[in-house]
C-alpha cells in the first residue's frame, strides 16, 4: 500500500513502500482506528497502480467503524485527494437501509468552528439495481438545513476505479473525476441529471475552517453490508494544488 502526501507549499512528500505486505505498511498513516480485528488487511491481492499492497476493508459482525486517518491537512481552504477503489464483489443490498459502506470523506473538526457538521466531502460505495456499483456521495454546500450538494456516479462493475476531487472552500468550487489523467479530461457526470460535476460558487461558509483531516476504510456501521466481503483501496494522495493524476 502507498500514500502520498504533497500537502505542503513546497511538495515535500512522504511515501511509504514495502514488498511485504502485512499491517505495518499502515504506519504512513496518522493513525488506524480498528476496533474490529481483521477488518483493514494489507493483501499483494487489493494492490493497485502498480503498488505492491493494498488495503482490503471489510465489516466485522460487530459492525465497527474501521478507517485509517491523515491528520496531516491544517484547515486547508484547497484541498485535493485521489484513490483506488474496487468493489470486489461485494454484494450489497440495493434497496432498503444501511447497505452502504462510507469509504472516504475530507473532514473539518466538529467543534472547532466554523465546522457545521465534520463532512467536508463524503463517498460512499453502493449498489442499485439498475446501474451496477456507484458512488454515492456529497459536497458540502449551505449553511442551514441539509448543507449537502449531492451526486452520483458510476463505476465498472469490475475492478479498479481511480477517482480524484479538488474542493475549495474560499471560492467554493468543486470538481471530480473518474479515471483522468490531466486536468483538462472531462469530469464525472452525475447520473443523477446528467451534468457535469463541476461546480461553482456553492455555499462552503459553514465549513471554511477547512480541512483538517481525511479518513479512508468504513466510516459507518452499515448493518445489512456483508461480513468479511473485502473492498479493495489503495494509492491515496493528497496535495493543495495541481492535479494528482494517474
Amino acid at each position: 500500500m502507498k500514500k502520498i502526501f504533497l500537502i505542503v507549499a513546497m511538495f515535500a512528500s512522504f511515501q511509504v513502500f514495502s514488498q511485504v505486505c502485512d499491517d505495518t505498511n499502515l504506519s504512513a498513516w496518522s493513525g488506524t482506528i480498528e476496533p474490529d480485528a481483521g477488518a483493514l488487511t494489507v493483501t499483494a491481492g487489493s494492490a493497485m497502480g502498480g503498488t505492491a499492497c493494498g488495503l482490503e476493508v471489510a465489516a466485522k459482525a460487530d459492525r465497527n467503524k474501521n478507517f485509517v486517518q491523515d491528520l496531516n491537512p491544517t484547515d486547508e481552504q484547497s484541498y485535493r485527494a485521489a484513490f483506488y477503489i474496487d468493489p470486489n464483489g461485494i454484494a450489497l443490498p440495493t434497496s432498503g437501509f444501511n447497505r452502504k459502506v462510507k469509504v472516504h470523506m475530507s473532514q473539518c473538526i466538529a467543534g472547532r468552528p466554523p465546522c457545521l457538521f465534520n463532512g467536508i466531502v463524503q463517498i460512499k460505495l453502493a449498489a442499485t439495481a439498475g446501474e451496477g456499483y456507484v458512488l454515492d456521495n456529497f459536497v458540502v454546500d449551505g449553511a442551514v438545513g441539509d448543507g449537502k450538494k449531492r451526486f452520483r456516479v458510476d463505476i465498472p462493475d469490475t475492478g479498479a476505479t481511480r477517482i480524484e476531487y479538488m474542493v475549495n472552500l474560499t471560492t467554493g468550487d468543486f470538481k471530480f473525476w473518474v479515471n483522468a489523467t490531466s486536468e483538462s479530461d472531462p469530469v464525472a457526470n452525475n447520473v443523477v441529471d446528467g451534468q457535469p460535476i463541476d461546480y461553482s460558487g456553492l455555499d462552503m461558509s459553514s465549513h471554511s475552517g477547512g480541512v483538517n483531516r481525511a479518513r479512508l476504510g468504513f466510516m459507518n456501521s452499515p448493518a445489512n453490508v456483508p461480513v468479511d466481503s473485502p473492498v479493495y483501496l489503495d494509492e491515496f494522495e493528497s496535495r493543495r494544488q495541481t492535479f494528482i493524476g494517474m
